[in-house]
């Protein structure tokens, strides 16, 4: 490792107390004090973390799907093979928001086929392809969920489990989320990470998810996960387990 003093500046050559041009419209300013940055050699070893909550007022949990950036190109085109599965044998546009929620609760019209919209049974049918393709992907992802409506600290736990799991692995990782950059509970807890030792780079990556496929794929795991803990709905309640968990770093929702 390299040990470098940076003062957050560039000093002049030959510093005699004033301004100096330093090419084009930059300038050298005098130091004024020193720190002491770690400079790591190179790895290639990033991860690319998508993230969506769910929860009611009783629950909240976030869910954290990490693929490395090898496999980015081969899990996209496994789960897009899927949508033009979806297009084919029920008219679901590829670029259609698979809102998990409200796909298997029966709202919205994903299909163009509209007596196929007000059909629970083919909803459920195309959600078990949805759900069997996300087990066969080279990902994982890792749940953590907080009682009541703390959204903060629910991020906040799963950022922290990452973190740990970044040291462990001696990885890094960018985080992209569903939104729109405004919700303070993520910039605040990135923030509050120690900058000397953090291993997730940057703040959050906002995504839409009417048009990112990853969190769209990130979005059912969380919701499947919230089923699994409450048991809300009996008919998708064991999707999780039977399909997701082995994906899952813990085996589970881990609480926060």
């Amino acid at each position: 490792m390299i040990t470098n003093h940076d003062t957050g500046q560039r000093a002049c050559p030959a510093y005699d107390g004033r301004v100096h041009p330093d090419g084009g419209n930059s300038r050298c300013v005098a130091p004024t004090a020193t720190v002491d940055v770690v400079v790591r050699p190179y790895r290639d070893a990033v991860r690319l973390v998508y993230v969506d909550d769910s929860g009611n007022q009783h629950l909240t949990l976030y869910a954290f799907l990490e693929v490395q950036p090898a496999n980015w190109s081969p899990a996209l085109q496994r789960w897009l093979a899927m949508r033009a599965e979806l297009r084919e044998r029920w008219q679901i546009p590829v670029r259609k928001e698979l809102h998990a929620v409200d796909f298997l609760a029966g709202r919205g019209n994903p299909s163009l086929t509209a007596s196929w919209n007000r059909r629970r049974e083919a909803r459920l049918e195309a959600g078990g392809t949805i759900v069997r393709t996300l087990s066969i992907l080279p990902v994982s992802w890792r749940v953590c969920y907080v009682d009541g409506q703390d959204r903060k600290a629910a991020y906040a736990a799963g950022l922290a489990d990452l973190e740990r799991a970044l040291v462990r692995a001696d990885d890094y990782a960018l985080i992209m989320v569903d939104g729109d950059g405004t919700d303070p509970a993520y910039v605040d807890a990135h923030r509050s990470l120690p900058l000397q030792t953090r291993r997730v780079v940057e703040d959050t990556w906002p995504q839409g998810s009417h048009t990112n496929q990853w969190i769209m794929m990130v979005d059912w795991v969380a919701h499947l996960a919230f089923q699994r803990l409450t048991r809300s709905r009996p008919a998708t309640s064991d999707w999780y387990d039977e399909n997701l968990a082995s994906l899952d770093v813990h085996g589970g929702p881990q609480r926060g």
